[in-house]
């Protein structure tokens, strides 16, 4: 029971800790890059998502509305996945609310036939509810998602729980709210565009790789450096 208190508390004292605009956004956009890029050895990038989910289910109709619903399969393994988080940047707790947001959108972007890796941008408003014309930089972006989350608020920093529940919020609404964005200019993907198998990462060499960054500061660096080019 005392472990279980201790447990809650620093969750607690985690929600609490205050991020800067400057620092969300920083890390925002490193979030971002790796939800949609994925990290050779480690995490699959959206495009091979988009390719798993299109072998296994033959209609991209019926492939998106699965992805929109949120029934569509994505492999998640936390071992792998959080210290790949971790080099974002961002409070673990914050990374992980960001990554559930934006993971899913860049998926279902992909299934409409889109390129997410030139949409990140309007991928950030779309999860703050944003709706934008142009493609706007992925900074901008995050500024963007920044204010949605603080309810249009000028902050300069805010409390990690804040922002958590921002985003919590904003999660059954933003299938919808990428389909009013994208579908309009929907693509429809060649069977051929697909069709080639997919590399399973063995989960063990990605935790042994995801461990290797957290313990190497060199590694480190140079992964964030990967997510900021």
């Amino acid at each position: 029971m005392l472990a279980s208190f201790f447990g809650r508390s620093s969750d607690a004292a985690a929600r609490k800790a205050p991020i800067s605009r400057s620092d969300f956004a920083l890390g925002a956009a490193r979030l971002t890059r790796l939800a949609v890029d994925g990290l050779p050895g480690t995490l699959h990038p959206v495009r091979t998502l988009r390719n798993t989910v299109l072998q296994r289910i033959e209609s991209q109709d019926e492939a998106v509305r699965q992805v929109a619903a949120g029934s569509a399969q994505l492999p998640n393994d936390p071992e792998a996945l959080e210290p790949c988080l971790e080099g974002t940047g961002l409070p673990l707790a914050l990374a992980r609310a960001l990554w559930e947001a934006v993971r899913p959108i860049a998926l279902l972007v992909e299934v409409l036939g889109h390129d997410a890796s030139a949409s990140k941008g309007r991928l950030l408003c779309v999860v703050g509810g944003i709706e934008c014309g142009a493609e706007p930089i992925i900074s901008a972006g995050a500024h963007v998602l920044w204010h949605a989350l603080c309810r249009s608020e000028e902050r300069d920093s805010s409390e990690v729980g804040v922002l958590c529940d921002a985003l919590a919020a904003r999660k059954a609404d933003a299938p919808a709210d990428a389909l009013r964005v994208f579908a309009a200019d929907k693509r429809e993907i060649a069977p051929s565009e697909h069709a080639a198998p997919i590399d399973e990462l063995s989960l063990r060499q990605a935790k042994v790789i995801a461990r290797a960054l957290l313990e190497d500061e060199e590694r480190m660096a140079r992964a964030q450096a990967s997510l900021e080019g």
